[in-house]
């Protein structure tokens, strides 16, 4: 074991909220007004880099929704909403992912949270078994966490760690659909279409734009009471950032499906991305001193023989209350997977 390499640390985040809402319904439309307040702290230890992190902070975040039923299989929804993503531990985690000697990355101690405010539009659909909604958003983030690269042209190294330097501006077009074409044949579909304008707040120079997208599509047709083939499609490009382009990437699967023994148990053989042995995902990371290609290449075909098998029953009664989606933790692009 390398001792230099080793990563030891004590982490802790403490999350106190007090939320509120008020609803008031006029005929045909209803109004929504709510509030949270979080207060967050962290405390951490990153003992291999003898440094610790004691963050607090308090974030008010209001919420505001009008509901107008337009008709019977028709409803328009307006809203407001600021939302709050916390930095995770790898964020902030000091140590030195050395792996690549030439490009070592790291975490930030003193990175805070990012916070984003959004205004959106929806046209929902609901009849018989389809249901359907269009949505378009506006977002805009003042303090946008991202990753950044900065050159050493004297020792010929490239650091990437977490900043609270973006200034993003966000459209999007959502869409989503659910429906039965026959009895025996389900569809389900989503999808988003995202334009993003990225500055960094430190050099106003450096800005990028550019479109993300991710689609899903499932379905399934059971040709008997215990026979039944389902299908997922599924394509993702994440928006780019002010120094790196993301690629575009697909998933897809097929799976046989049959139960037995009274349909308690369900044998499946599925097939995951049977066209592509393997994949590269190229991302590009480049600014007026460096320019940055990785290629990460992973297998793809599989075929997966499971088994599952459903016994008992569930009766324990489950609390149908209301509370907050705890959505704050902050992702990272990844290559999908098809699962």
């Amino acid at each position: 074991m390398n001792a230099a390499n080793t990563d030891y640390f004590k982490y802790k985040q403490d999350v106190i909220s007090l939320y509120s809402m008020y609803s008031l319904r006029l005929k045909k439309s209803s109004f929504r007004i709510g509030a949270r307040i979080e207060y967050t702290n962290v405390d951490g230890n990153f003992i291999s880099s003898n440094t610790q992190v004691k963050h607090s902070y308090t974030t008010f975040l209001p919420n505001l929704q009008f509901t107008n039923r337009v008709s019977k299989v028709t409803t328009l929804v307006f809203a407001y909403t600021k939302r709050l993503q916390r930095p995770y531990i790898y964020d902030l985690n000091p140590f030195v992912y050395d792996n690549d000697s030439l490009n070592i990355s790291f975490g930030n101690p003193n990175l805070g949270p990012q916070t984003t405010h959004a205004l959106n539009a929806q046209l929902r659909y609901g009849k018989g078994n389809t249901f359907g909604g269009i949505n378009i958003e506006g977002s805009y983030s003042g303090n946008k966490i991202l990753q950044y690269s900065s050159f050493d042209p004297q020792t010929g190294i490239t650091k990437t760690t977490s900043l609270n330097i973006g200034k993003e501006f966000q459209s999007s077009l959502n869409l989503n659909i659910s429906t039965k074409i026959t009895p025996k044949w389900n569809l389900f579909m989503n999808g988003s279409l995202r334009y993003s304008t990225v500055t960094n707040n430190s050099d106003r120079s450096q800005s990028n734009s550019g479109f993300g997208c991710n689609f899903n599509l499932n379905t399934s047709y059971k040709f008997t009471t215990k026979f039944t083939v389902s299908s997922f499609l599924g394509l993702w490009k994440d928006p780019q950032t002010i120094q790196t382009t993301y690629p575009f990437s697909t998933w897809h699967n097929v799976a046989f499906n049959y139960k037995v023994f009274k349909d308690k148990i369900n044998i499946s053989l599925r097939a995951v991305n049977y066209v592509e042995k393997t994949h590269d995902y190229k991302t590009i990371t480049k600014d007026q001193n460096f320019y940055n290609i990785n290629i990460n290449r992973q297998p793809r075909r599989a075929a997966v023989l499971s088994l599952t098998w459903n016994f008992g029953k569930l009766t324990e009664n489950v609390s149908k209350k209301k509370g907050v989606n705890n959505d704050d933790i902050l992702t990272k692009p990844a290559a999908p997977s098809g699962n």
